[in-house]
């Protein structure tokens, strides 16, 4: 009885730990690690904070994020196996000029053949939503708050 107990616990507790180990590793590749685009690789110089959002067949992960007004690092992954994923950024509250700046920004035609694409994003106050291009279905929602 006392020995299945220990290993129930034991069991919990190492999975605790790599799950956290896992997230540090995760946390460190996405902060340290150039994400490619294109021929080229972007680089994080100013060591921001990076947000990673990985893009499967089926959704984005995370599939939104919230932020403080500022600069941050964004790192899109693409993980799909179908298709190669046809993306693009809309808003509902930014102004229709400044939408097409963050799409190129982050060269989203590149990211179907480098798998990868990042760059610093850094956008006025609302809502900013990245698209299937076909369905037009949302697949990452960034909240920048004031």
């Amino acid at each position: 009885m006392i020995s299945r107990g220990l290993t129930a616990k034991a069991g919990k507790t190492l999975a605790a730990v790599l799950i956290l180990s896992a997230g540090y590793l995760l946390q460190a590749q996405s902060t340290s690690a150039p994400a490619a685009t294109g021929t080229t690789a972007n680089k994080n110089p100013n060591k921001l904070e990076t947000e990673v959002v990985t893009i499967t067949d089926a959704i984005a992960f995370p599939s939104k994020i919230i932020r403080k007004q500022g600069q941050f690092y964004l790192l899109l992954v693409n993980q799909t196996h179908r298709n190669a994923p046809k993306i693009f950024f809309d808003s509902p509250t930014a102004p229709a000029a400044q939408i097409p700046v963050l799409g190129r920004g982050l060269n989203l035609p590149y990211l179907p053949s480098a798998h990868r694409v990042a760059a610093i994003f850094n956008a006025p106050p609302g809502v900013y939503q990245l698209k299937w291009q076909a369905t037009g279905r949302v697949l990452l929602t960034i909240n920048i708050e004031q």
